[in-house]
C-alpha cells in the first residue's frame, strides 16, 4: 500500500457496518478541526452536500457510493490517498440486516419512506438474503473493481485497510501509519442477532460474491503480513 503523505488530504471511506462510527470518533480526536464528515444536506439540490475544500493535511470521512453518484472520485477527483475498514462480506450483510431490523426499519416507516409490507420490508433474514444477493462493499471503492484490478486498486489508492474482526490492533496500526497516538477503541452500534441463517444460504451468498471475497481475502492477506499472522 502507499505511504501516507500528511501534506495531502486523506479520505476515510466509511463502508456501512464496518466499524465506521468507531473509526470516525478516532479520526475526529486525531485530526481535530481538520476532520470533516461528508454527508447529505437536505438544503441542497438532490440532498447532496457540497464537497469540502481539499486543503493539505485534512481528513474527510463519509459514505462514498459510486452507484449513487456520490463516489469519492466524483466528489473529490484530486484526492489519491484513502483509508477504510473491512470485514467478511457475509458478516457485513448480517450486520446490515439486524441494523435494519433493530433501528432503520422503524425510522423509514416513521418518515414515510417505507410502508409495512413493501418489497423492501423484509419478512425475515432469509427474505433479506433472497432480495440482497450481492454485497455492496465494492461500490464504495474509488474506482470500479474487477478480478483484473482488485489488487492494484488496493495497492495504489489505499494507505491502509483495517480489519473489523481485529479492530483494536487494526486501529493501532492505523495510528502508527498516520503518526498519531494509539487509542482504545470501542465497537459501537451493535444490534441483537435473534435469527439464524442456513448453511445453504451462506454458501450461496459467498458464491454470488466471489469478486468481493477475492478483494476481502487479499486485504486479510496484507493485514496478516503486517501483524505477522499466517
Amino acid at each position: 500500500m502507499r505511504a501516507y503523505d500528511k501534506n495531502k488530504p486523506l479520505i476515510f471511506i466509511h463502508i456501512p457496518k464496518c466499524a465506521g462510527t468507531s473509526i470516525d470518533r478516532l479520526l475526529m480526536k486525531w485530526f481535530g478541526e481538520k476532520y470533516s464528515r461528508h454527508g447529505f444536506n437536505r438544503e441542497s439540490p438532490n440532498y447532496r452536500t457540497t464537497p469540502y475544500k481539499t486543503n493539505p493535511g485534512i481528513c474527510i470521512g463519509g459514505h462514498f457510493n459510486r452507484l449513487n453518484g456520490e463516489g469519492v472520485k466524483d466528489l473529490y477527483p484530486g484526492v489519491d490517498q484513502f483509508i477504510t475498514f473491512l470485514r467478511d462480506p457475509f458478516e457485513i450483510a448480517l450486520s446490515n440486516y439486524f441494523f435494519w431490523k433493530g433501528k432503520r426499519r422503524e425510522i423509514l416507516i416513521r418518515q414515510g419512506l417505507m410502508k409495512e409490507g413493501d418489497k423492501d420490508d423484509f419478512k425475515n433474514i432469509n427474505d433479506y438474503f433472497l432480495k440482497r444477493k450481492v454485497s455492496f462493499i465494492l461500490d464504495f471503492m474509488p474506482v470500479p473493481v474487477t478480478l483484473d484490478n482488485y489488487q492494484e486498486t488496493l495497492e495504489n489508492y489505499f494507505v491502509y485497510v483495517g480489519i473489523v474482526e481485529d479492530l483494536q490492533t487494526s486501529a493501532d496500526i492505523l495510528a502508527d501509519k498516520l503518526g498519531f497516538t494509539r487509542e482504545n477503541i470501542q465497537c459501537l452500534n451493535k444490534f441483537v442477532r435473534d435469527e439464524t441463517v442456513s448453511r445453504e444460504v451462506k454458501e450461496e451468498y459467498v458464491y454470488n460474491n466471489r469478486l468481493q471475497y477475492h478483494f476481502y481475502n487479499y486485504v486479510r492477506c496484507k493485514y496478516n503480513q503486517l501483524t505477522g499472522d499466517k
